[in-house]
């Protein structure tokens, strides 16, 4: 081990040790009205004899603080509460964390970690450890964080019989996992991510989709792209490349998570944003746990701007300073998509947003992160999967075109970003021998229109050639083209065009353009 190595170890340290130390002195922060709904409801519903229960909160909504106050609930019962987590890099976290809320009383269940207690009334346990040691004695609640990773050791954990009278709290931000109906039978949704914006305790994300990858020779394995054909399709000098200069042009230098699709990508990218002169440094799930640490608190003092990843800051994140996510990673999972865009939405001082640069065209393909979600658990039948796709809402994202920024609905009239003018167009479908007004239930053999509303066409026709500085000629031509013959030889009195003829105008400037493009 190097010496800059060793001192990264030293002050790893002795933050860990400032933190148990400030524990001691902790107090429980107050709870928001809708964590104390969150509490309540859980609560309740164990009272009511539910033991299975899934609790849905948004990323960032605070499900720390609500597993400390159902922890400090079951200690004034004189119960012990067994925590589980899914990775080793959150068993020190959520002991420091529980510990922050005022809960001292905290033991860790993972290889030889310097906080084994097994006598403590609170265990922080890897779901690893779990199917290797013999399980503690008198545990009156287990509270299982990210609880839409499933774990076989868990489930048989979860299906024993003595343990079946134990409730069982799952917390996650996206529950969607299949067959986790099968273990949770009770699903608790008291706020949205919507409605958390709205309150100022999240951000809203402010995305941009520039043209991603091709992906048309990337197969779907177990549910999601190949890794290895993912790989070669975005792991390419022009895409990373394009990459760099959209955050130079868009991240407003701003701490960034970086999202890879392997180590070889993730590296690829910290190189090139080297290259430009940004200070990135790089993580993966080898990364030793202190080296990670002192890469986080780099990036929390601003000396790292940027950091990219592979497979390991998709859960159990505390960067709320990051304010800008780069997802470079195309999937197929919504969980995956919801998980790393929630990585930026928490609150921090003086941040009003998060920049989401989505190079995936995941919200292209899944849609806005506020607004996927389902009422019920999967139970991996046929029934559910069908029920769940029945309810779910499509709310397909618009972006400009120009600029690819993410636009409001309605869809405005100038882009709010790079000041695009977006031009109403009726859309038109073809039938042979006349085009036909979308929507306007018309057959091909439609009537005559009247000489009056020819008039109005005509003078319409006159007033927009005397606008655009053209021969009177054109509005000619223009009405031969829409009335199949030509006007009278008296011109009509010049009229504002409607909303109509203009659509109508500027649809056959579109067709012109096309065609003299495809020459």
């Amino acid at each position: 081990m190097t010496a800059s190595s060793d001192e990264a170890l030293l002050a790893w340290a002795e933050r860990i040790e400032g933190a148990e130390r400030a524990a001691q002195s902790g107090t429980t922060r107050p709870l928001r009205n809708y964590q104390t709904t969150a509490v309540d409801a859980v609560c309740n519903a164990i009272d009511a004899g539910q033991r299975r229960i899934l609790l849905q909160l948004p990323t960032g909504g605070g499900k720390t603080r609500i597993a400390a106050e159902l922890i400090k609930q079951e200690f004034d019962a004189g119960e012990r509460v067994l925590f589980i987590v899914p990775r080793l890099s959150l068993i020190e976290q959520s002991a420091r964390s529980f510990e922050a809320e005022g809960i001292a009383d905290v033991g860790v269940i993972q290889g030889r970690h310097h906080r084994t207690n097994r006598h403590a009334r609170a265990q922080v346990a890897s779901v690893q450890t779990l199917g290797r040691r013999k399980l503690p004695d008198g545990i009156g609640l287990a509270i299982v964080d990210e609880a839409h990773l499933q774990f076989k050791t868990l489930q048989k954990v979860m299906g024993c019989r003595s343990w079946a009278q134990v409730p069982f709290v799952g917390l996650s931000a996206t529950p969607w996992s299949k067959g986790l109906g099968k273990w949770y039978r009770l699903l608790l949704k008291p706020v949205s991510a919507g409605e958390l914006i709205g309150a100022g305790h999240l951000v809203p994300p402010k995305v941009f989709c520039p043209p991603g990858p091709d992906l048309s020779g990337v197969k779907i394995t177990a549910g999601d792209f190949n890794e290895g054909q993912l790989s070669k399709a975005v792991n390419t000098t022009e895409l990373v490349g394009n990459v760099i200069q959209t955050w130079l042009a868009k991240g407003e230098q701003r701490p960034t998570l970086v999202y890879g699709v392997d180590r070889a990508h993730a590296q690829h990218l910290q190189e090139r944003f080297i290259e430009a002169g940004i200070a990135a440094a790089y993580i993966d799930g080898e990364t030793a746990m202190f080296e990670r640490e002192d890469i986080f608190e780099q990036f929390r003092c601003d000396d790292v701007k940027v950091i990219t990843s592979v497979g390991c800051l998709d859960t159990g994140l505390d960067l709320p300073m990051a304010s800008c996510i780069v997802d470079a990673r195309p999937t197929q999972s919504e969980m995956r998509h919801v998980q790393t865009i929630g990585r930026g939405l928490r609150t921090f001082p003086g941040k009003v947003n998060c920049i989401v640069l989505d190079h995936a065209g995941n919200t292209r393909r899944l849609g806005l992160v506020t607004d996927i979600d389902y009422d019920v658990l999967d139970d991996g039948t046929p029934a559910a999967a069908a029920k769940r796709k029945a309810a779910k809402r499509i709310c397909e994202a618009i972006f400009c075109g120009e600029c690819h920024a993410q636009l409001p609905v309605p869809k405005p009239r100038v882009c709010p970003d790079c000041g695009k003018i977006f031009y109403a167009v009726t859309p038109v479908k073809e039938r042979d021998g006349e085009l036909v007004e979308y929507g306007s239930n018309r057959s091909g053999n439609a009537a005559e229109p009247s000489p009056a509303t020819k008039a109005i066409w005509h003078g319409a026709l006159l007033r927009i050639a005397r606008e655009r500085g053209y021969k009177a000629g054109w509005a000619t031509y223009k009405y031969r083209e829409k009335f199949g013959h030509w006007p009278p030889r008296f011109p009509a009195t010049e009229c504002e065009p409607t909303v109509e003829i203009r659509n109508w105008v500027w649809s056959r400037t579109i067709a012109y353009a096309k065609a003299r493009t495809s020459l």
